[in-house]
């Protein structure tokens, strides 16, 4: 047998077993990422979105109704263990990274505490507190703002004489029809309205008015506000 016939066939065969062991491996990927097990190709857009949905979905809801921002209070109130007043609320919300759906976010969260009066309590001096959290010193703190002393018939009339009067001021920048429907809304009064209420409260009877009483006094303005709202056509934003 010619020698280098031989070792050509061997060469041969060789590289014919090499070609083959590609074809295999080939055949191999191609059933792999092309045949029965295809696998589609990545979209990196997709599946950016996708995972941010995801992200999205991990993480808790926003509030958007007033008993979870008052359960958040509560929270909040709890983890710090003392009370809190209104603006330091305010910063613990934002602090987790949610915002009040108000202006006045301080107002608006005052208002939300103080329809739930039962459950946060307002020590005087300190800010919110939470019933079973109040100490002995927040007790003597709470019986002594009580005590003190109820308007008189005739300093109720002189309210009522204010929240009249005040109704009857041209309403700038807002209608009466606005602050009605604000009122309806949250029952907050602009604070640029509620800021001359409360001092012509405060001027015509020489002494501060308690939360209650101030709130009485905002129904009373509301009450009147209505009357003239419903005899005098509203004209746009202005006096009325």
């Amino acid at each position: 047998m010619n020698d280098t016939a031989y070792i050509n066939a061997i060469n041969r065969k060789k590289a014919l077993e090499a070609e083959l062991r590609e074809v295999e491996h080939f055949l191999s990927l191609y059933q792999r990422y092309a045949g029965a097990h295809e696998e589609r190709p990545i979209d990196l857009a997709r599946e950016c979105v996708v995972e941010d949905a995801a992200e999205r979905r991990s993480e808790p809801a926003k509030p958007t109704k007033p008993f979870e921002y008052a359960d958040l209070a509560e929270k909040y109130i709890r983890e710090i263990g003392h009370p809190l007043t209104r603006t330091e609320l305010v910063e613990q919300f934002h602090k987790h990274g949610v915002k009040l759906p108000s202006e006045d976010e301080g107002r608006y969260l005052g208002t939300i505490l103080w329809r739930n009066w039962g459950r946060f309590i307002n020590v005087p001096g300190r800010g919110y507190f939470l019933e079973d959290m109040l100490t002995p010193e927040d007790q003597i703190r709470i019986e002594q703002s009580t005590r003190v002393a109820q308007l008189s018939e005739e300093e109720w009339k002189r309210l009522e004489e204010v929240a009249r009067a005040q109704a009857q001021r041209p309403m700038l920048p807002k209608t009466r029809h606005e602050i009605l429907a604000e009122w309806n809304a949250n029952e907050q009064i602009a604070s640029e309205f509620d800021r001359y209420l409360l001092g012509a409260a405060k001027n015509a009877l020489s002494k501060q008015l308690s939360a209650d009483q101030k709130h009485r006094l905002r129904e009373m303005y509301i009450m009147e506000l209505g009357r003239v709202d419903k005899f005098e056509p509203v004209t746009g934003r202005g006096e009325v």
